[in-house]
């Protein structure tokens, strides 16, 4: 049991570095495109 919780923590963490990335990559290309 203690394993599977680990590992559901660090893929949910790893799932949610992953969606701050893509939200700051996709904020980061529309202010470039709101400058051109």
């Amino acid at each position: 049991m203690q394993p599977f919780v680990s590992f559901n923590l660090s893929m949910a963490l790893s799932l949610i570095q992953f969606m701050q990335w893509h939200i700051h990559c996709v904020n980061f290309f529309t202010a470039q495109c709101s400058l051109l």
